[in-house]
């Protein structure tokens, strides 16, 4: 029989290592809207703690760098974020999927992958779109701030 670490740790769960990685990406193009959205975002960003996630979705939202409806989703992709943290041997159900699915269908800028069926692949699938969505703001906002230098 298989030890209690060995099931949780050493046995791959593909969309709990695939919700992480999004999620430390999701921070990090959070932090670089911030850096190319203030004058010294140093100041906030860089004195050896940066602000907790919910806090740089706070941010970003102030600034104007998100819209408050992509903020909503990014707080959802948190709080699943938070259930693989917090919850062992969590899995998401359904409800949470259709939740995450619902609130990018409620996006000025619908994403096609929030109307397809609540599966954890499809899940996987949103947060891909999400994500390259978010990569792409971060690079337009790197532009725009290295053209006003």
């Amino acid at each position: 029989m298989k030890s209690e670490f060995h099931q949780d740790v050493l046995v791959r769960d593909d969309l709990l290592s695939y919700v992480l990685r999004v999620h430390l990406h999701i921070e990090r193009w959070l932090q670089e809207l911030i850096r190319h959205s203030l004058a010294k975002p140093e100041v906030l960003l860089d004195r050896g703690r940066s602000p907790k996630f919910s806090q740089l979705v706070t941010f970003c939202e102030a600034l104007g760098a998100i819209p408050s409806d992509l903020a909503r989703v990014i707080r959802k992709v948190n709080d699943l974020r938070n259930e693989y943290a917090h919850v062992r041997r969590y899995k998401p159900d359904k409800s949470l999927i259709l939740d995450i699915q619902k609130a990018l269908r409620e996006l000025d800028e619908p994403f096609f992958m929030s109307f397809v069926q609540p599966t954890p692949h499809e899940l996987a699938i949103a947060l891909a779109s999400l994500a390259g969505y978010l990569e792409r703001k971060t690079n337009d906002y790197r532009k725009a701030s290295k053209s006003l230098k």
